[in-house]
Parts: C-alpha cells; sequence; structure tokens
C-alpha cells in the first residue's frame, strides 16, 4: 500500500478470507501503519443470494417504476416499499449525518423538554438499557450496512454516553456521532472519541438541521481536534 500510494494510487479494496485473522483488527493496524482511513465491512449474508424468483421479478420491475414516477414529481432521498399489498414511498432515514450511512441509537430520559419536540416520548425513562452488551448485538446485526453509529441524545448522563462511545472506539471501525440538545459541548468532551457532534435545543421558529435559519450546529470533529461547522450539508 505504502508504495502504491508514492505512485499515485489512492483506494485499495483488500479481501480477507474467513478464519484467516479478524477484518476489524487488521483494518485498524493498516490505518496506524499507513495514516489512511480505513473501513472493514464483514459480507456475512450480503453475498449469499440466488435466482430471482417470477415474484422478484415482478417487485424489482414495478418498484423501479413507482422510483422513477416519484423523481419525475421532484421527490428525493426516497425509499420504495411494499407494504400491506400496495408499494409505497418513505423518507430515507439515514439523513443524520451527511455522506454518511448511520444507525441511529434514540436515547430516552431527555432532560431538555424541547416544545414542539418530535420525540417527545423519549423525555420518559423507556426502553431497554443501552449497555456495551447491546450495542454489541447491534453491531452484529446492523455494523457492516453502516459506516456512522449515532447517539440521539444523552445529556441526561454524558458519563454513560461517553464510557458507551469509549468501547464503539475500541471495538468498532465505525465512525460516532452524538446528537445533543444542549447549547454548548460538556467541559470534559473528549473530541478522541466522536467523529461528529450536533449541538443546540429544537426552538420551532428557527427549525431543525435542514432549515437555514436553525439555531442547531452540527460539527465533523477532524484529526487535530478541531470542530468544523458542516450544518450547511443539510441545506442543499
Amino acid at each position: 500500500i505504502k508504495e502504491n500510494r508514492k505512485r499515485g494510487k489512492k483506494n485499495y479494496i483488500i479481501i480477507n478470507a474467513e478464519g484467516i485473522g479478524d477484518s476489524i483488527n487488521m483494518a485498524k493496524r493498516i490505518e496506524e501503519e499507513t495514516g489512511m482511513e480505513v473501513r472493514a465491512t464483514v459480507l456475512g449474508h450480503m453475498q449469499r443470494g440466488g435466482n430471482p424468483t417470477c415474484r422478484d421479478r415482478y417487485f424489482a420491475s414495478i418498484m423501479g417504476s413507482y422510483a422513477v414516477d416519484i423523481l419525475i414529481e421532484g421527490k428525493s432521498n426516497r425509499v420504495v416499499a411494499y407494504k400491506k399489498g400496495e408499494f409505497v414511498d418513505y423518507d430515507i432515514v439515514f439523513q443524520e449525518i451527511p455522506d454518511e450511512v448511520t444507525l441511529a441509537i434514540n436515547i430516552s430520559n431527555c432532560p431538555n423538554r424541547c416544545i414542539g419536540c418530535h420525540s417527545p416520548f423519549l423525555w420518559d425513562d423507556v426502553g431497554a438499557e443501552l449497555n456495551s452488551e447491546a450495542l454489541k448485538l447491534l453491531l452484529e446485526k446492523y455494523g457492516s450496512a453502516a459506516t456512522c453509529l449515532c447517539f440521539m441524545g444523552g445529556d441526561g448522563d454524558v458519563e454513560t454516553l461517553f464510557s458507551l462511545a469509549k468501547w464503539l472506539r475500541e471495538n468498532s471501525m465505525l465512525k460516532i456521532g452524538w446528537y445533543s440538545g444542549k447549547d454548548k459541548l460538556p467541559a470534559n468532551f473528549n473530541t478522541d472519541l466522536f467523529d461528529y457532534v450536533k449541538i443546540g435545543p429544537y426552538i420551532e421558529e428557527f427549525g431543525n438541521l435542514k432549515s437555514p435559519k436553525t439555531n442547531q450546529r452540527l460539527y465533523k470533529i477532524n484529526k487535530d481536534g478541531v470542530l468544523e461547522d458542516i450544518t450547511h450539508c443539510f441545506w442543499k
């Protein structure tokens, strides 16, 4: 890789055969040795398939045609699905972090109580406990399909949130984001643990991140720890 980089080559695909070694640890070693950003993807069942059935072909044709129709209508960032006997389209949910496929985890017991909040059910202490074991299960199930994991909330217990981010940094190649509803980051915020951070409460008159008037800000944390404002990426 080092020799090829000298010749101008910038991108590589490395295939690690099953049973040879741990792909995530290998990716970390390559990243440490080369200074390049490396992402590990475990294909698993993603690589398996078979001959399409008549139903498969029919669904593919109808859904492809439907997708073109909604594009003609001027809609974008949509996904076509089949639900209860009919074809429908939904907003793509992976929009929390620009240019990333994000696995978003909602954290309850939110102390901010923003007026007009779109998720008031998260004000209460509901749901299962989020710990390293729960994160491990989520990574095994969805990790290969995502490039980033984002904690949505957690202002009520930032120490636990930071410990989970630390565990994730040590055990995964995913980028890490955090959506905070506070105006400022905690004094003990560690930029080494996160790649993205959003701050600011939701204020109805200013709107969310997609509004050019928003008070909220999304930052990309560069390797030198400097926060780069990338909120404008939502305004395209």
